[in-house]
């Protein structure tokens, strides 16, 4: 009777394996599909939205570099004319010049600040449209960078 359960067992088990084992896709020049959600996608509409994810976070990553090349050299300025300030002896022409300073880098800050999100905003948008064309509604895919990435980059 074991031997019978045993058998019975194997033979369930490879039986249901076999379709699966045997399944041939007979379409060799179709496009590869990836299923998610049950919903299937071209793997060419898939390499599209990586095409458009990669021109973003490239245009995000440059955004960053201009706007910490502009900081550092604003912070090198505010460093040079408060030194100046700090150097002259007449108290009200000191002050004046630290004024001045802190203006300066204010002004210098403030201008990053709006190229960089200016650069970000632009680079979002210019992935909407990219992602639109490639036939993914990237929104439902990309959640936290839809509703935390654009304005998570465009904050400082």
């Amino acid at each position: 009777m074991k031997k019978l359960s045993l058998l019975f067992l194997t033979l369930l088990l490879v039986g249901g394996m076999l379709p699966a084992l045997t399944r041939a896709d007979n379409d060799s020049t179709s496009t590869p599909k990836v299923k998610r959600n049950n919903k299937v996608t071209a793997q060419a509409d898939l390499d599209c939205v990586k095409t458009a994810l990669v021109a973003r976070e490239t245009a995000i990553g440059a955004a960053y570099t201009k706007y910490y090349t502009a900081i550092n050299a604003a912070l090198a300025k505010r460093q040079a004319d408060l030194t100046l300030a700090w150097a002259k002896p007449v108290v009200k022409e000191r002050r004046a010049a630290i004024k001045l300073a802190w203006s300066d880098y204010n002004k210098a800050k403030k201008t990053a600040n709006k190229a960089y999100n200016a650069e970000t905003k632009t680079a979002w948008k210019n992935f909407r449209n990219a992602a639109k064309v490639c036939k993914i509604n990237s929104n439902s895919d990309e959640p936290y960078g839809l509703n935390m990435g654009e304005h998570g980059d465009s904050s400082l």
